[in-house]
């Protein structure tokens, strides 16, 4: 029995001695060698700013095409292309002849119909009611004088005895002739005498025949003879006229006259508004402070119907951006823009989102909305067209874990994302949740603290996209953001 056991020990230890042996004879494993740390920082705590970016081009935020409303040769061009001008400045002038003319007409018919107004509705000054009573005497004068214009009976007497006198020396003449003619001829001192005698006496008595032919006539018409009618008949229109003033003046116009007046006085100042807008449309005016951008005029021929003077609004820009559906949500009116104009490096320009279109434009499969930014006012020599990259701020979230994006990294397979954490010299991979991120900085809705180091070991990449956002909750958005 001790053999057997002495026997058993030995095959035991020679076993044993050979499994010795066996592991000695087996290779020794490469101990791995320390990984190289290519980045290293430290968790931080504070605040991130959330942005978008997009591109478009600067427009003035007015621009005006300008034309006159009227047909007529230029007669002046005050402004050439690239000047300044303010608002109400002279542009330019077409020929306006007709216009001043038909305007000279409106004024005098404006007067006229006032005038006639005026007399109606003003009430009668004391002055003017005796002036119209004393025009009433006269004109009652000028009647009476007028009626004593037919002969009185002094008149009619005198020239019965005119006529009774002609008849008288016709009387007297025929005595006289008769007496000389009694004696027989030859005894009138000889023939020719008597014959001369008789012949003077005949004429003598002849002539007086004929005034009394004369005298009796004038009789005749002054017994018949009434009131001058001419002088009455003006006498009386004056009358009637001096009258009808006084009445004027004592009892006021009826309503229908005054009404009739007010519609020809208003329509009198219709005609004078009327010609004055059409003088003034023969002057080109600036509506606003501007830029001559473009000028088509040439003096003494008819201008363009349309187009004659383009004027922008230089002082102040906006720009039309494109914004993809997934990002619009984050867009709102009144947001800060930062704009990075490609002529002008270097040049701080701001400005503000001031519209969001309701309707989007659709392209192929591409959705995106327009946002109009206006820029703040500056002396950057700002000018239409240009390209700028404007970056919009979105948001804003304060005292979060922040950690730079090269850090982040994201298992295709799984999704997952992982941030190595240096500790004690050890390196672990700790899968972490995504808020929301710039294109530099991440929040860290939780798996890392403030002060924690963490680092990028040689070999590890990030598969995030730079210049995107997570969302709370680890999902992507593909917009461009600036921190």
């Amino acid at each position: 029995m001790k053999q057997v056991n002495s026997l058993n020990l030995m095959i035991r230890l020679t076993a044993v001695v050979g499994a010795v042996i066996l592991i000695g004879l087996q290779p020794v494993a490469a101990q791995p060698a320390a990984p190289t740390v290519t980045d290293t920082t430290v968790v931080q705590q504070g605040s991130l700013t959330i942005t978008l970016n997009a591109t478009g081009s600067l427009a003035p935020v007015q621009e005006l095409d300008l034309a006159f409303e009227l047909s007529a040769p230029v007669t002046e061009i005050l402004v050439s292309e690239g000047q300044h001008v303010k608002a109400g400045d002279v542009l330019a002038r077409i020929k306006s002849v007709d216009a001043e003319a038909a305007l000279r007409n409106a004024q005098i018919s404006l007067s006229q119909a006032q005038a006639a107004y005026d007399n109606l509705t003003t009430p009668p000054r004391d002055v003017d009611l005796a002036v119209a009573e004393a025009q009433v005497t006269a004109a009652k004068a000028g009647i009476y004088a007028a009626s004593q214009t037919a002969p009185n009976a002094n008149a009619k007497e005198i020239a019965r005895l005119q006529t009774e006198l002609a008849k008288n020396q016709l009387w007297q003449s025929q005595l006289n002739r008769d007496i000389q003619l009694a004696p027989n001829p030859e005894f009138r001192n000889g023939n020719g005498g008597a014959q001369a005698g008789e012949i003077s006496a005949n004429s003598t008595v002849a002539s007086q025949e004929y005034n009394v032919q004369i005298q009796n006539e004038a009789y005749q018409d002054t017994m018949t003879q009434g009131v001058d009618a001419g002088t009455y008949g003006s006498a009386s229109a004056s009358l009637a006229q001096a009258e009808a003033n006084l009445d004027k003046l004592k009892n006021p116009a009826t309503a229908d006259e005054i009404h009739r007046a007010q519609i020809d006085l208003d329509t009198a100042k219709l005609n004078v508004e009327k010609a004055q807008q059409q003088l003034t449309k023969t002057t080109l005016l600036a509506p606003i402070d501007g830029l001559i951008a473009n000028e088509n005029l040439t003096v003494g021929e008819v201008p363009p119907s349309a187009n004659v003077i383009t004027l922008i609004d230089d002082s102040h820009y906006t720009i039309d951006l494109a914004i993809d559906e997934t990002d619009i949500v984050d867009v709102s009116v009144g947001q800060s823009v930062k704009l990075n104009v490609a002529a002008l490096k270097g040049t701080s320009i701001t400005g503000k989102v001031t519209k969001i279109a309701a309707a989007p434009k659709i392209d192929g499969q591409l959705v995106t909305y327009a946002a109009t930014v206006t820029v703040d006012s500056t002396d950057a020599p700002l000018r239409p067209k240009m390209s700028a990259t404007a970056t919009i701020t979105t948001g804003e979230v304060k005292d979060v874990i922040l950690v730079p994006n090269r850090f982040i990294r994201v298992d295709n397979s799984t999704q997952r994302t992982y941030i190595t954490v240096q500790e004690n010299g050890k390196y672990t991979d700790t899968i972490v949740t995504i808020g929301v991120r710039n294109e530099t900085n991440s929040q860290i809705v939780s798996g890392l603290q403030a002060g924690q180091t963490i680092v990028l070991l040689s070999g590890q990449t990030t598969t995030t996209t730079q210049g995107g956002f997570f969302r709370p909750g680890g999902g992507q958005n593909s917009a461009a953001g600036g921190g």
